[in-house]
């Protein structure tokens, strides 16, 4: 009987997202009925098929229509991506989503810049306010998947712990880092995948030193950072990442490196716990 439910409900989700979702469950490698559980949680959580009848309704050139629900189909990828990555469960529970939308929600009005063109030319292509400044805001979900999975398996409210890892991400440079990485050209699949690998370390990187922040209690992150244990792998990361910025590599190797002095600093903050 579960394997059953679990085929109709890959076969619901093929139906909407496309076949191309079964490209990255297969490489992710998980169980299908947790990845078509995690699909239909943040499928719910951000509303989604409300908006694709929305979407299919317009009357938008065909182009338009299918680039609008990429955006859609992709930012559930990058929820989901991150959950079954991290081996995380989230269950279509009508609690749990509920729970997840206020944070959603907490999300998209504290710690998102909608950009208020794209904001008006949704509307004026007939979507409504709300859900043409939610499907604006729908670029790059990888951050509230990364918070989301941080407030749920902690104690402390959402918008401290959004607040706490934009510090984070903010003293170490995370959004330039990201962006230079995804700057650099690929040759390969091998190339692809590792260049999806390094973006994962970078975020998980960032959400674990958000984790120790959080729990050591210190004001600022650069206490944290300059601690004794983790000094040395942060100077060096510090000097890395200038040497970067000053000059720009197409290679994924510099980003390799600095993820691995990211995981090092880590380490050695989980040794200080110990």
């Amino acid at each position: 009987a579960r394997e059953i439910t679990a085929t109709t409900a890959a076969n619901y989700l093929i139906d909407r997202a496309g076949v191309t979702v079964l490209t990255w469950i297969e490489e992710l490698g998980p169980l299908l009925e947790q990845a078509v559980a995690n699909w239909l949680s943040f499928d719910a959580v951000l509303a989604a098929e409300p908006m694709r009848r929305d979407l299919q309704n317009l009357p938008l050139a065909s182009e338009r229509c299918y680039q609008l629900l990429l955006r859609l189909e992709n930012a559930l990828a990058d929820c989901c991506r991150w959950f079954l990555e991290r081996g995380r469960y989230l269950a279509p529970k009508a609690a749990t989503v509920e729970q997840c939308q206020n944070y959603l929600h907490c999300y998209l009005n504290q710690f998102v810049d909608v950009d208020d063109k794209e904001v008006a030319r949704l509307e004026a292509e007939g979507l409504a306010p709300a859900q043409a400044t939610r499907l604006a805001a729908y670029v790059g979900m990888e951050e509230f998947a990364v918070l989301l999975d941080l407030t749920l398996a902690g104690r402390q409210e959402f918008a401290v712990v959004a607040g706490s890892f934009r510090s984070v991400a903010r003293f170490l440079g995370l959004s330039k880092l990201l962006s230079a990485l995804g700057s650099v050209s690929v040759r390969s699949v091998w190339d692809s995948r590792l260049k999806q690998a390094l973006r994962q370390r970078l975020w998980a990187a960032m959400a674990t030193l958000t984790h120790h922040f959080l729990q050591l209690g210190e004001g600022d992150v650069g206490v944290v950072c300059t601690h004794p244990v983790c000094l040395q792998r942060f100077s060096r990361y510090q000097r890395l990442q200038r040497e970067l910025e000053r000059s720009p590599s197409n290679d994924l190797l510099p980003f390799a490196t600095l993820a691995a002095e990211l995981e090092g600093m880590v380490e050695a903050l989980q040794l200080r716990q110990t």
